[in-house]
């Protein structure tokens, strides 16, 4: 079976910023409405998934990646995000991955490139190993920094019916200089009407609580839905490699050349601030075409200390979030739907309150309409900031034919911001227009721009 999409899209966005401040002495020179390209590219897109099996083996590929072509003097950018072969021996259920890969278990943490090898060794229990090099951006070439990590993790279950347990070791270095050594767990559990997660990661190198995580949701007779989470992590996760922020080095070689292993330790624990959360919510319907969401969040991240040259950050306190949202659908006609949003933040040094309103309407049976418009006001706790928001734009999806698709967006974000005597004004127009292309073939049907559908 092989399916996939191709997609093309021209993305233009533009901002003219205006600044008046009477307080200070005129400039000649200064370009009162300044005009600035934000982005002026065209961006294809590909993805390309394909599984086929025999009675010994089952195997997958799997492609996705853009080319950013950009407009100006700039060079245009090439990224992969996934790019792997996996194939599984069914007599022995063993499973091989090789290639550019995701992974967010046994202490492996986003996109990498390297090779997963997992055996069932019997119906509850599964060995796994891993290894190879962090990808900080898609754009980035295989093995960039010569970073890399190997590591092992056990599962288990089911237990219970449905609880499933993990424990891993991993531990990742910067050419010859250890850069992260961990161990930790997680557990899972999952029914038709319950959901939950938990981690635990734990560096013992630095001897550092790296990440401490639950969320869960429980969805009531009624069909309402409890959620909660907390989450304690380092942000981004201590590494040794976080001792290089603001500091004139590439590589934690070239700064070993001038630092000993103790102070780039210390430097490191210095650049890591940590972030802490915690949220609730609370989905209920009215009937069966509205529906009611609720939410609130507690965060705060740490500060940082002065050191190595860089200045301290301060921390931004505890930090509130409350949203509420109304969703209606299939009111005026099938498929249509319509939401309206309300969030309230109570941040470090101001508040900001949002109206957010959207709607999606089926003009045809091949065109739908989006839009929506979100108004933002945003004041001071400790400064007489006033910023005022507008940003309407609407969306337009064809659908030229099942597999084939055209998309145009086109919306404006309008900002006055007042503080102590300026007044500065600036408008953003952002401009997006492209196609994308389904495919799907296996061996009875085949979807497609250059074929039909059949059965």
């Amino acid at each position: 079976m092989v399916s996939g999409s191709a997609s093309q899209f021209y993305i233009r966005d533009d901002s003219f910023r205006t600044l008046r401040d009477p307080s200070l002495p005129p400039n000649p020179n200064e370009d009162k409405d300044a005009h600035l390209t934000h982005q002026n590219s065209l961006l294809s897109s590909f993805d390309l998934s394909a599984v086929w099996s025999n009675d010994q083996f089952k195997s997958k590929f799997r492609f996705s990646g853009t080319e950013e072509h950009k407009f100006d003097d700039e060079k245009d950018i090439v990224s992969v995000a996934a790019l792997f072969f996996e194939t599984t021996v069914k007599q022995w259920d063993l499973m091989t991955r090789l290639g550019r890969q995701t992974r967010s278990s046994g202490g492996v943490v986003g996109r990498f490139d390297g090779g997963v090898v997992s055996w069932q060794a019997n119906p509850n229990v599964r060995f796994n190993v891993v290894g190879g090099s962090p990808v900080e951006r898609r754009a980035d070439e295989p093995f960039k920094d010569d970073r890399y990590f190997y590591g092992a993790s056990v599962d288990f279950g089911h237990f219970w019916g449905n609880l499933e347990a993990s424990l891993f070791a991993i531990e990742q270095r910067a050419r010859s200089s250890l850069d992260r050594q961990a161990i930790g767990g997680e557990l899972r559990y999952i029914d038709p009407d319950k959901s939950a997660f938990a981690l635990v990661d734990y560096d013992v190198h630095f001897q550092e609580l790296n990440a401490a995580m639950f969320s869960g949701s429980w969805t009531l007779p009624d069909k309402s839905t409890i959620s909660a989470g907390i989450d304690y992590r380092k942000s981004p996760y201590l590494t040794t490699w976080n001792a290089l922020q603001g500091q004139p080095f590439l590589t934690l070689y070239d700064m070993l050349k001038l630092h000993s292993k103790e102070e780039i330790d210390q430097l490191a624990i210095d650049r890591t601030p940590t972030f802490k959360s915690a949220t609730v919510g609370y989905a209920f319907p009215l009937n069966s075409n509205y529906q009611v969401n609720l939410d609130a969040t507690a965060s705060s991240l740490s500060g940082t200390v002065a050191s190595g040259g860089i200045d301290a950050m301060l921390p931004t306190g505890t930090e509130l979030y409350y949203s509420a949202q109304l969703m209606g659908t299939n009111l005026l006609a099938e498929g249509d739907m319509y939401i309206a949003g309300v969030r309230v933040a109570d941040l470090a040094a101001s508040n900001l309150y949002v109206l957010d309103l959207s709607a999606r309407y089926p003009l045809t049976n091949e065109l739908r309409i989006n839009p929506r418009l979100r108004l933002g006001y945003q004041i001071g706790d400790t400064s007489d900031l006033r910023e005022v928001t507008v940003l309407p734009s609407i969306l337009l999806n064809y659908y030229w034919a099942r597999d084939l698709s055209l998309e145009l967006e086109v919306g404006a974000k309008w900002t006055e911001r007042q503080q102590a005597a300026a007044t500065e004004t600036e408008t953003d127009l952002f401009f997006t227009a492209g196609f994308r292309y389904d495919f799907y073939a296996d061996g009875h049907k085949a979807c497609g721009f250059m074929s039909t559908c059949r059965k």
